[in-house]
């Protein structure tokens, strides 16, 4: 599975960030081979709408599970629309122990 967390920073131990679409980084997790690629967010002090960008860049990485402290309204609807799962977390939790999490989940199964 394909996963994008939005992240404050470029470490594993950066917060999930609180915010998805205008978060500092995003971190791509392929759970089936443990493959961990950050990358900035080159769209999030763009002024406007920046949603249909970046459902490009999860679209292009055949994201299914989207991790953010929240979701906009519009994000939302687009990743409901195209079956896209979303988990919050509006604890501080960071990125490494999303991971671990996301390990764990894929050896249970």
């Amino acid at each position: 599975m394909k996963v994008v967390m939005a992240s404050a920073g470029n470490t594993q131990q950066a917060l999930i960030s609180k915010i998805f679409a205008r978060c500092p980084w995003f971190v791509f997790y392929d759970t089936d081979t443990g493959a961990i690629e950050f990358y900035p967010n080159t769209f999030k002090d763009l002024s406007g709408e920046v949603g249909k960008e970046i459902m490009d860049l999860i679209l292009s990485r055949n994201v299914s599970l989207a991790i953010s402290g929240r979701f906009g309204a519009k994000m939302k609807a687009w990743m409901d629309s195209r079956k896209i799962q979303m988990a919050v977390y509006h604890d501080q939790r960071t990125v490494e122990e999303i991971l671990d999490l996301l390990k764990r989940n894929a050896t249970d199964s």
